[in-house]
Formats: structure tokens, sequence, C-alpha cells
């Protein structure tokens, strides 16, 4: 009879650091995926930070016919982390460099975004969004 219960005792706690070792991992994974997932990562670390966000809700009010194409541009830009105007050019084709400005094509070429955008501290600064005839008056540049 002494036999049995010492064959089955050390099993049974075998079982126990199983289930608590199975728990503990679960946990684990838990707080890994709570902590470290790329998402918030990207969030947080590597985006870029948009100063002046305002304007663009201005233009969303005073274009509405470019508003998707207003929230893709401030999505993608949200999310992205250029280190230089090459890499900025690659994200969005229609861009252009005047002087210190970055002047983005936005809404099959209906909108002109102005802005200047600070690549090693992550920010992009808007000044104007104007759209052709306001942009070809030339008055940003002052």
């Amino acid at each position: 009879m002494r036999c049995i219960p010492a064959v089955l005792g050390p099993v049974r706690n075998c079982q126990i650091i199983v289930r608590m070792a199975t728990t503990l991992h679960r946990n684990l994974r838990y707080l890994v995926r709570l902590r470290y997932t790329p998402y918030r990562e990207m969030r947080y670390k590597n985006s870029m930070h948009i100063i002046t966000q305002k304007r663009i809700w201005e233009a969303k009010a005073r274009w509405p016919q470019s508003v998707s194409a207003l929230d893709a541009w401030y999505r993608l830009i949200k999310v992205s982390e250029p280190s230089s105007f090459a890499e900025m050019k690659a994200l969005f084709p229609a861009t252009d460099k005047v002087g210190h400005q970055h002047v983005f094509d936005i809404g099959g070429n209906k909108l002109r975004l102005i802005a200047v955008v600070h690549y090693r501290f992550k920010k992009v600064y808007i000044q104007h969004v104007l759209d052709h005839a306001e942009y070809d008056k030339g008055k940003w540049k002052e």
C-alpha cells in the first residue's frame, strides 16, 4: 500500500507543476502581446508626429470632395517613418521640395498641402492646405 502513494505522489506533484507552468506561460504570452505588439511600437515609437492637424480638419470642411484623400494622406504619413526626402518621395510620388518646405499633391492634384518635415525628430508641421488657384498665387512662399 505504501508503494502506490509513493508512485502517485511525484506524478501528482508533476501535474501541478505542469499546470502552474502552463498558466504562467499563458499569462506571460498575454503580457508580451500586450506590451510588445508591432502596432503599439509603430504607433508610439515609429510614427511621425503631425503638428497642426487642425489645418487638415479645416480643409475637410472646405473641400468635402477631398475628404478621403486627406484622410488617406494623414493615415499614411502618421504610420510611416521616412528618414530622408528620397524615402518621402518613394512614399508619396507627387511630392516636391520647395526650399525647406514639402509640397504634397493630394486628391489627384486637386489640393496642395505645404508642410515642413523634420526627419530627425519625426515631426510634420502643416503650414497650408490650398487648392490650385490659391497655390498658383504664391502667397504661401512668404
